[in-house]
């Protein structure tokens, strides 16, 4: 998947934002995409990061009616191979 910068992060923002204040529901496949984008572009850019992404992430969870966290991967968390 290619880098993504600020631009698409806050745009992605500005979507959870408008969900919230329309007080709409996105589907799931909606937080699917955007955590998978959030994701992207949580990878350094050359010697930066993108800092804003852990909150646009609860952004786009809470506008999908999830909790704040969702979407986070704990790097020592154990993996559940039932699913």
């Amino acid at each position: 998947m290619r880098r993504l910068g600020n631009h698409t992060t806050a745009t992605v923002g500005l979507g959870a934002l408008g969900a919230i204040e329309q007080g709409v529901r996105p589907p799931k496949e909606w937080l699917e995409s955007r955590l998978r984008i959030l994701e992207s572009a949580r990878e350094p850019h050359g010697e930066a990061e993108i800092v804003i992404v852990d909150g646009v992430r609860s952004l786009v969870c809470h506008a999908a009616g999830e909790a704040p966290d969702c979407g986070v991967v704990e790097p020592d968390a154990p993996v559940d191979d039932n699913h």
